[in-house]
């Protein structure tokens, strides 16, 4: 019996001698660890105080470049983060926002460049028709809300504002802004003129601040810490998942110049902006560090080593994807159209009312149950700070942008390869109707439908092998059957018949599906038990009552509405198709029908692809969910029932799509030429609309959500 051999050492151990000291370059040799991450740390040392450098550098360009007047139009979108003691915003005849003061107001400016010699400038439109003029404005000057209100400091300055519309422009104090905060206190006689019942003070229609145009500026020192912190995450972020040292220091870059632009561009809203996205920062950091590379065990890939790196890179998309989310959930001035619903639920919540009513669209505004499970999730963060909107926003957003992650891997367990699951991450990522529900703040259904996607990866699987991973996919259906009506909806009836479809035609997972029978069914009975059992003869008055989108003689059973509105919902996938025109004889109307559906060309051939590319085992999966999407959709021309079918298709849409372009990339030479050109078109549009509705406060149509 031979017995294995060794490979010598590669050095040999020097010889003992009684009584003799260690060598001195055996000691140079004793921790070779130290001294590497010695040489990494000085590394690393060197790249931080670059990019502090070039930080520096970056914000002194961007505020000269941008100007040295910048103005803060009063009633435009959330002024309010902006003003204190100012009544709502009105419209004058001529279309121009405004706001009243009352006896005593502030403006708030912090944090704001640290500017020297800063002037400000206030357009005031007038007093109250009848009063007395001139009527005198007391202005006080400080870096706290305190200073600048409280009555025993100085006046710094009186102003006599006249009945007409004027311009007052003051030289602030040299050191106003020394600190980037400026707080300026407005005390003034106020009085009701009737009938308005309100003490108004005078209209403000605009406030600007300028400074030399010769000067360079810098934020506060605090600022730049902060958008220090959040490069130093971002390139950490990039390291954790394995990057090469390009690609990190390209990613932090990017990332510098954003901030610095921010800072010339919107120099009001940078500073708090800039310390939400540090709070953002740090939390996608912990998020990535948890999931990186635990996940790549979901990726079926030919090798451990292969799933890593498809997972490090499917996670940059999706970092990406987060970030043009959650760069506009946390700018201050966005608030989505019904972040005071959820205000007041979140409220309401925080009073130990579980049991949530309202009057949504969807069950024809009468009184209905609003599952609570959304609040509860936001609940802990809410409580954290006085203003919910952006944390609200936020983790709709999050959801969101984790679902595109949840999609790429289920398509490669459909049998797409690599770049089918790039390509249905960004094409879901990107789409315009994706963006449109986070305008428009529809949070309860953004997180069911991430909460879907999250558990086609469990219900893929073939089994669960350990017994928390089936406790997480019950936590999970419980979430979908509590968040949101129709999500439970749509998202229990594909459950319900994927499993059984599973059970009947695939022997080898039966007893898998039998636990998630089992699994279905307690998660369904909590929910009833602690939430619909009292309210189920509620609900359904609502949908017998719905009038909301009646028949018309020129729209039997809404054919032409619902078409329309398709269309409307895969743009721009599917060009706009809803000029039908008057009348209802079938020689008019079935041509403009049959231009509808071949508008609808693309979203119907991805579907087919869909079933066409995929195994049995996929098929399973798929046709259950386009079954609950025809279910509601002729629920939708019966009843008029608002049941978001398209927006619950839309995953598959692009999943579908990627399935497609993946295959014309292994067969035609310059097929990238139109991968590249649709991903194109699909970002133009929805980062237009995004960037729309956002920045310029354009209302996105609602319509693509209206089913």
């Amino acid at each position: 019996m031979r017995l294995p051999t060794t490979q010598p050492p590669t050095h040999a151990p020097a010889p003992h001698g009684a009584g003799r000291a260690t060598p001195s370059s055996q000691a140079a040799h004793a921790h070779p660890t130290m001294q590497v991450g010695a040489h990494r740390l000085r590394h690393l040392g060197l790249w931080a105080g670059l990019a502090l450098v070039l930080l520096v550098l970056a914000n002194l360009v961007s505020l000269r470049v941008a100007g040295s007047v910048h103005t803060l139009d009063i009633g435009y979108r959330a002024d309010r983060h902006y003003l204190d003691g100012f009544f709502a915003r009105e419209v004058d005849v001529l279309g121009r926002d405004y706001r009243w003061s009352s006896g005593q107001s502030m403006l708030k400016l912090a944090p704001f460049p640290a500017a020297t010699q800063p002037r400000l400038r206030l357009d005031i439109g007038g007093l109250p028709e009848g009063a007395p003029a001139p009527r005198m404005v007391a202005v006080r000057v400080g870096n706290t809300p305190e200073r600048a209100q409280h009555a025993d400091p100085a006046v710094w300055i009186e102003l006599p504002v006249a009945a007409a519309p004027r311009r007052y422009e003051l030289l602030l104090p040299p050191d106003a802004l020394r600190d980037g905060r400026l707080f300026i206190g407005l005390r003034n006689e106020a009085a009701s003129i009737p009938p308005d019942r309100r003490a108004v003070g005078f209209r403000l229609d605009s406030v600007s601040v300028a400074w030399l145009p010769q000067a360079w500026v810098l934020p506060a020192w605090d600022v730049l810490a902060v958008q220090w912190g959040i490069v130093l995450l971002a390139a950490a972020m990039a390291w954790r998942l394995q990057r090469k040292p390009r690609t990190i220091v390209l990613i932090g870059a990017g990332v510098l110049a954003v901030l610095a632009m921010l800072t010339g561009y919107a120099p009001f809203a940078a500073g708090v902006w800039q310390q939400r996205l540090l709070m953002v920062g740090v939390g996608l950091l912990v998020v990535v560090w948890g999931l990186f590379p635990r996940l790549s065990r979901l990726i079926p890939a030919a090798s451990p080593a292969a799933a890593r790196h498809e997972l490090g890179v499917l996670l940059l998309l999706t970092l990406a994807v987060l970030s043009v989310r959650l760069l506009a959930a946390v700018y201050p001035t966005f608030d989505s159209h019904d972040w005071y619903i959820h205000e007041d639920r979140q409220h309401l919540l925080q009073w130990g009312n579980l049991l949530l009513f309202d009057k949504p669209a969807e069950f024809s505004t009468q009184t209905a149950i609003v599952p609570p499970a959304f609040y509860i999730l936001v609940a802990p963060l809410s409580l954290l700070t006085l203003n919910t909107v952006p944390t609200t926003q936020g983790i709709y957003a999050f959801f969101d942008g984790i679902a595109v992650l949840a999609l790429a891997i289920l398509v490669r367990w459909l049998g797409g390869g690599v770049w089918a699951g790039r390509l249905a991450l960004l094409l879901l990522g990107l789409m315009p109707i994706q963006f449109t529900a986070l305008w428009w703040g529809f949070g309860p259904q953004v997180v069911g439908q991430a909460l879907i996607l999250i558990l086609t990866v469990f219900a893929i699987q073939p089994d669960l092998p350990r017994r928390w991973l089936w406790w997480a996919a019950g936590v999970v259906v419980l979430l979908v059957l509590l968040t949101h009506n129709g999500v439970a909806l749509l998202g229990g009836i594909w459950l319900g018949g994927y499993v059984v479809l599973d059970w009947l035609f695939a022997p080898a997972v039966r007893r898998n599906r039998l636990y998630w029978i089992g699994l279905g069914i307690a998660a369904a009975g909590v929910a009833v038990a602690l939430l619909y059992i009292d309210v189920i003869q509620l609900q359904m008055a609502g949908v017998s009552n719905n009038d909301r989108l009646a028949f018309t003689e020129e729209d039997i059973f809404r054919v032409k509405w619902t078409l329309g509105s398709l269309c409307a919902s895969w743009q721009p996938l599917a060009p706009r198709c809803d000029a039908f025109g008057p009348g209802t004889d079938p020689a008019t109307v079935l041509p403009q029908i049959g231009v509808v559906l071949l508008s609808l060309a693309i979203p119907l051939t991805a579907l087919l692809v869909l079933l066409v590319q995929t195994d049995w085992r996929g098929r399973r999966l798929v046709l259950p969910w386009l079954g609950s999407a025809l279910l509601f959709l002729a629920v939708d021309l019966a009843f008029g029932l608002q049941v978001r079918y398209a927006y619950f298709l839309t995953p598959l849409v692009c999943a579908g799509l990627a399935l497609a372009l993946e295959g014309w990339l292994h067969r035609h030479r310059w097929a990238w030429a139109i991968v590249a050109a649709v991903v194109l078109l699909v970002a133009w549009a929805g980062l237009g609309l995004w960037y729309s509705g956002v920045v310029e406060a354009i209302k996105p149509s609602l319509r693509p959500l209206t089913h």
